[in-house]
Order: structure tokens, then C-alpha cells, then sequence
């Protein structure tokens, strides 16, 4: 339903200091399930269940005086939104979640620069997840480590090391999660090396080049709860990630 949050903030910036925002929609996001035909049995079978993406909608009216001043207020909105990434879209009343979203009204908001009355803004949420703590845990060389993951969504572990070294029977390095999926990268020799493998920009890297993660290899994605986080080859590594919530 349509409500009033006491603050929101986009990528740092308080739109709150210069708007009053109403009329706040932010509805669950809706899920494709995909499905397929079974032979001898009626119905389909279900393959997938995907969240979707979402959009954010809401109204803004500047508080200031003079129509000046209104505009003016207008100009530095059209500023703080007009990016080409996803940014931190924050309501305060969220207990420190927020969402990773990205203006989708810009072309809007040239007009809106000569305006000063209520307008819609909309924000397109691609991951339709809120975002909560930040977590980063240090792990000696060749040791295992057992973490917890919280939220209510499955975290993205990024594997982070300044001097790894190879397992000498496959030449790579990475983390296996439970014994099973793992991340690794090949590593071109048996001198330690850095290593980043992110799942969250889907890229690794090794001594600061891109490069392929194993064919076997997952992105690492792992549901709320404990795992056990096992090292492939040596070196002190980092885990990296950040509660995700629905």
C-alpha cells in the first residue's frame, strides 16, 4: 500500500532534506516459475521459480519558499540521479536495509528542472532483495572456516586473497562451500599471487587481470544458515559478503 517514509536517501544524498515524500509504493516482487510438459501425467512440471525486478515509485514536492529556490532544489535532484549504475536507495525506517536500485524516470526529469510541483520518481530495483550487514572474515593459510550467513536470501561470497598459491596437483585456487561447489581460478605458476573472485560482478581476477573462473567452478551462493568454507592451495584468505533479505 501507498505510505509516507520519515527519510529516503539515494547514493549518500537525503531527498528528504529538500522534498516531502509521499505516496511511497514498494509492492513484493512477483515470481516466473517456469514449467514443462511431462508426458503421462496431467499439468506441467515446475523447472524454475526466478523473483522479478521491481520498481520503487515515489512523490516528491519541494519544500522550499521561493520558486527559485523550488527549482533550484529540482536541479540538484536531477544531479544526485542521474547515474548509469545502481546505487543505494535507503528508507530510514528500515532498520539499516536497503535496496540497490537506479533512477528509471531521467528522461523525466529534464522537464522537471523548470518545475517545481509533485512529481513521480521511479527506481528499478534489477535484484528485488533488500541488503543488510556487511561482513568480512579473515582466514589463515590453508585453514577451513565456519561462517553463518543471515538474512532470509542467499548471500554471494567473494573470495578475496593477496598471496595466493596453487594447489599442486590442479594448478588452481579458490574455496569449496560444505565439501561441494566451488569457486577456483587457474593460477599461470606456483609463485604466490593475488586473487579476487567476485560473484557479485560475476568476475575474477588474478594478479589485477580478468581471467576465467574453472569450468566446475559456481559462483558461490549460499542460503542462510552455517557452511564451512574450505581453502584450495595456500595462503591467507578473505571471505566477503552481505545479508540479504525478501
Amino acid at each position: 500500500m501507498p505510505s509516507t517514509r520519515t527519510a529516503v536517501y539515494f547514493d549518500g544524498h537525503c531527498l528528504s532534506d529538500y522534498f516531502h515524500i509521499t505516496n511511497v509504493q514498494r509492492f513484493p516482487a512477483g515470481r516466473k516459475v517456469g514449467t514443462r510438459a511431462v508426458g503421462g501425467m496431467d499439468g506441467v512440471a515446475v523447472t524454475s521459480v526466478n523473483m522479478q525486478p521491481i520498481t520503487i515509485k515515489m512523490q516528491l514536492n519541494a519544500l522550499q519558499s521561493t520558486k527559485a529556490a523550488r527549482r533550484e532544489a529540482m536541479r540538484t535532484l536531477y544531479g544526485w540521479l542521474d547515474v548509469d549504475t545502481p546505487k543505494i536507495l535507503r528508507f530510514t525506517d528500515d532498520d539499516g536495509l536497503y535496496y540497490l536500485a537506479i533512477p528509471s524516470t531521467m528522461g523525466q526529469l529534464k522537464v522537471w528542472q523548470t518545475a517545481d510541483a509533485i512529481k513521480d520518481v521511479a527506481f528499478y530495483v534489477p535484484c528485488p532483495v533488500m541488503y543488510g550487514t556487511d561482513h568480512e572474515v579473515s582466514v589463515n593459510s590453508g585453514a577451513s572456516k565456519s561462517i553463518t550467513i543471515g538474512g532470509t536470501y542467499p548471500a554471494l561470497l567473494k573470495v578475496t586473497s593477496t598471496a595466493a598459491v596453487r594447489n599442486s596437483t590442479s594448478h588452481a585456487w579458490g574455496v569449496t562451500a560444505d565439501g561441494g561447489a566451488y569457486m577456483r581460478v587457474e593460477l599461470p605458476s606456483s609463485s604466490s599471487t593475488a586473487v579476487t573472485i567476485d560473484p557479485v560482478q560475476r568476475v575474477a581476477t588474478v594478479a589485477g587481470s580478468a581471467v576465467l573462473p574453472t569450468i566446475a567452478s559456481d559462483w558461490l551462493e549460499l542460503a542462510p544458515g552455517s557452511h564451512t568454507i574450505t581453502e584450495h592451495g595456500t595462503g591467507a584468505y578473505k571471505l566477503i559478503w552481505t545479508d540479504r533479505w525478501v
